[in-house]
């Protein structure tokens, strides 16, 4: 079940700093960002683009 799912796309360079991040819902968004960026930055020497999926629980508060 996607709807407990986040997916975060991260941009880094060769020293593992951080670009540019995301997160989606939407698995499709997420894949079709995932594709957009690998055509944007996937030639720049050193860049490492990764998709990840976290799941997510919701608190209550009473």
């Amino acid at each position: 079940m996607d709807d407990d799912r986040q997916y975060r796309l991260t941009l880094t360079n060769a020293a593992g700093r951080p670009i540019a991040t995301g997160w989606w819902t939407d698995r499709a968004t997420a894949q079709w960002k995932f594709r957009t960026w690998i055509g944007s930055y996937g030639t720049i020497d050193g860049a490492h683009i990764r998709l990840t999926t976290q799941m997510t629980t919701a608190v209550s508060a009473s």
